[in-house]
């Protein structure tokens, strides 16, 4: 109740709160402690008063103490090996064995537990954890045969149980994170998440060209562990000094002397993900946990979330509609541009968004390739294209988004678009591109610009003046321009209305950098529904629902 109350006393914006796995007694038993949870029931009369949605964990795991475990064995509802012998854990973690949800008795069984056990207590949406499952199916069997030749179907059966369950027996939306996928689990209203990775530069660097793959099976729904999941090394010394002070984040960072640059980058790259969210192994997780220099810079990144969701609503009926992901690879909205096949470490947020993630620690600047401009027209001043641009990653800022930024800057999905929900559907579109996709070398960008760091400022930014080579430090910029080279200017909010376009294209560094945006006149959109956010004892997010 305290992250709540913390939350909403400081006026920031958040939604739903998560309860991670052990808040039982035993794995499988279905409870909560109650030394640590005295009266679930109110604590969650009190949070939906506070227009706080909540999330728990459940695991399919039941260990033989459990009170389940007799039924579920008696029954047979258990992955199994061949002499029908549950498959009790890995000779490391003999730690229970698995429900087989393949088997549509026991996926039954199981709603039927969890509806008993946390929606009667007023839970709204569950974390289904461990769908791999955790336990790897080969050499043993589901009840839809051998888990060799069925080994990843798990995923799409288990989150079937909740949301078949969620459908029949509730009245909201049906929302399950699910650590793993399998074609076809986005119809049941699952989200998804790269699981339990760590906490470093270059995991954060992984995850951008991991979610492009991703979400380019198929599945729209995916987000990271902002920060990292597993603990923290004792001590880390960065190469370049951190950029932002650790020493008032002690007790939360321990001596990793960067990760409050590291969170804040990874915090900023994740408000532009399609679920937002933030969770790890730290004492604390909320945006007040990581320093004085890092709360400012969080909060932005948290508001502007928030002032984006219209935009995001609106991409997420398209994708309801079309099944195509918003979060986008350059090469699969710029396929005849040949320099755009292996661009791993920038995407498109949407038709309006070109976000390019700074992973690098101690770095003000970075390379960033925009496809083709698309002709963009301003009434007044003529046209403005050109085949490239650069974006400079500024030192992370604490001043407010630029009020370019604002809702009603972004053009909106088609006007038939409508907030009432319906069944995911799949797209009968071929299925795009899904290789590796490599991060991109510096040799494949064009040009770099740097930027003095400026101090912090309500004032909105000025449009850029000139692109060129790094300035020596402590110098002022050069005003040189590369003929190659196009900057996008930044207009102020009062004139979108005089920009028009055939095609809304514009680009953004989530990063706390100077924002070239193309931005197109928007009418009306709906109003902004109930993001999915979460906080619980070590997590945060927010995530544009997936209509159902």
């Amino acid at each position: 109740m305290a992250v709540a109350h913390g939350y909403r006393e400081r006026h920031l914006p958040i939604d739903d709160l998560v309860i991670d796995w052990f808040h039982y007694t035993k794995m499988g038993e279905m409870d909560m402690d109650p030394t640590k949870w005295p009266d679930p029931v109110v604590m969650n009369r009190d949070l939906h008063a506070m227009n706080f949605h909540t999330m728990i964990s459940v695991w399919p795991r039941f260990v033989p103490e459990s009170r389940f475990y007799a039924t579920v064995l008696k029954n047979g509802w258990f992955e199994h090996l061949a002499d029908g012998a549950p498959t009790n854990g890995l000779p490391y973690d003999r730690a229970g064995a698995d429900i087989d949800t393949t088997d549509p008795a026991a996926a039954k069984w199981y709603w039927n537990i969890i509806r008993e056990s946390y929606i009667a207590k007023g839970f709204d949406a569950f974390w289904a954890d461990e769908t791999e499952p955790d336990l790897p199916p080969n050499g043993s069997f589901w009840h839809i045969g051998p888990g060799t030749q069925f080994f990843n179907v798990f995923p799409l059966f288990h989150t079937a149980a909740f949301y078949n369950g969620m459908r029949a027996d509730t009245h909201g939306r049906a929302l399950i994170l699910a650590r793993d996928a399998y074609l076809g689990a986005q119809h049941n209203g699952a989200i998804f998440w790269s699981s339990d990775i760590s906490a470093n530069w270059d995991t954060l660097k992984r995850q951008v060209p991991t979610g492009i793959n991703f979400v380019a099976s198929g599945t729209p729904y995916w987000s990271t562990d902002i920060g990292g999941w597993q603990y923290l090394p004792a001590v880390h010394h960065p190469a370049l000094p951190p950029l932002l002070d650790p020493t008032d984040a002690r007790d939360n960072v321990g001596g990793y002397d960067d990760y409050p640059e590291l969170y804040t980058r990874w915090f900023e790259y994740g408000a532009f993900q399609p679920n937002f969210r933030s969770h790890g192994s730290r004492k604390q997780n909320e945006v007040w946990s990581y320093g004085k220099e890092a709360e400012p810079i969080l909060e932005k990144y948290l508001r502007l979330r928030y002032q984006l969701m219209p935009y995001i609503y609106s991409l997420g009926r398209t994708t309801n509609l079309t099944g195509a992901p918003f979060m986008r690879g350059l090469f699969m909205d710029f396929g005849s541009d040949p320099n755009v096949a292996n661009i791993g470490d920038e995407y498109m947020f949407g038709p309006t968004l070109l976000v390019a993630p700074v992973t690098d620690q101690g770095v003000t600047s970075r390379q960033v390739y925009p496809p083709p401009a698309q002709k963009v027209r301003r009434k007044r001043s003529g046209s403005i294209s050109g085949p490239t641009s650069a974006c400079t990653a500024a030192r992370p800022s604490p001043s407010p988004p630029p009020s370019t930024l604002s809702p009603s800057s972004f053009a909106p999905a088609p006007s038939s678009l409508s907030a009432q929900p319906s069944r995911a559907r799949s797209t009968n579109n071929p299925s795009p591109p899904s290789a590796s996709i490599p991060a991109r070398t510096a040799a494949s960008t064009s040009t770099t610009t740097t930027e003095r760091l400026t101090p912090t400022s309500t004032e909105p930014p000025k449009p850029p003046t000139s692109t060129g080579p790094t300035p020596p430090e402590n110098s002022p910029t050069q005003e040189t321009t590369s003929p190659q080279v196009q900057t996008y200017k930044s207009f102020p909010a009062k004139r979108h209305s005089r920009l028009t376009a055939a095609v809304p294209r514009s680009f953004a560094c989530p990063s706390g950098a100077k924002r070239r945006n193309l931005l197109l006149p928007s009418p009306s959109l709906p109003p902004s529904p109930a993001a999915v956010s979460s906080q619980h004892n070590n997590s945060a997010a927010t995530t544009a629902p997936p209509a159902r």
